[in-house]
């Protein structure tokens, strides 16, 4: 099944308008679908919130029962991490656009280290005909000038268009079957 994709740009040069820079904001319409997604997030960059780095801990810095709590999100002794169901949405709120790449699988792709390899060596701007097989949501930020939301269900992305076409300071480009 090919997928869909959708392009969500700022406007107006170096500024977002208001909360639509954040991921969290972008996918609001898809959140509890992602939810049952497991997560390979090799590439993904994190902005953690400045309460986290004020939480006391056991263990020092950045250990505080947020940050234990994202910990465990993540499936350990794998070749690249590997995020359990519900990561996203609970965590996109930190997921940087400046450089990050998810890759959603619907199954536990920590099983299948052949594909966690194959999105080793896929750059940023791979095309969705690249992506493993098993990989059925693909969310991408491109240095904090574009977010890219590709999916095999047309759905998801008719539902994140919906929500933000008439958001004023958006560019929004939907991409065809790829």
């Amino acid at each position: 099944m090919r997928m869909h994709g959708i392009k969500i740009g700022k406007a107006f040069r170096g500024e977002w308008p208001g909360e639509y820079r954040r991921l969290d904001v972008l996918v609001r319409p898809i959140a509890e679908r992602l939810r049952s997604l497991w997560w390979a997030t090799g590439d993904v960059v994190y902005g953690f919130p400045t309460e986290w780095i004020l939480e006391s801990g056991d263990g020092g810095f950045m250990s505080g029962p947020s940050m234990r709590a994202f910990d465990a999100s993540f499936v350990s002794d794998v070749v690249r991490p590997v995020a359990r169901p519900g990561f996203l949405p609970a965590y996109a709120n930190m997921v940087s656009g400046d450089w990050s790449a998810l890759y959603g699988f619907e199954d536990n792709p920590a099983s299948d280290p052949k594909s966690l390899e194959a999105l080793g060596d896929l750059g940023f701007f791979a095309e969705p005909v690249a992506f493993p097989a098993g990989v059925s949501v693909a969310i991408r930020g491109i240095d904090w000038a574009y977010w890219e939301v590709f999916a095999r269900e047309r759905g998801m992305i008719d539902a994140v268009y919906e929500e933000l076409r008439d958001v004023e300071g958006l560019v929004l480009n939907r991409e065809g079957e790829r």
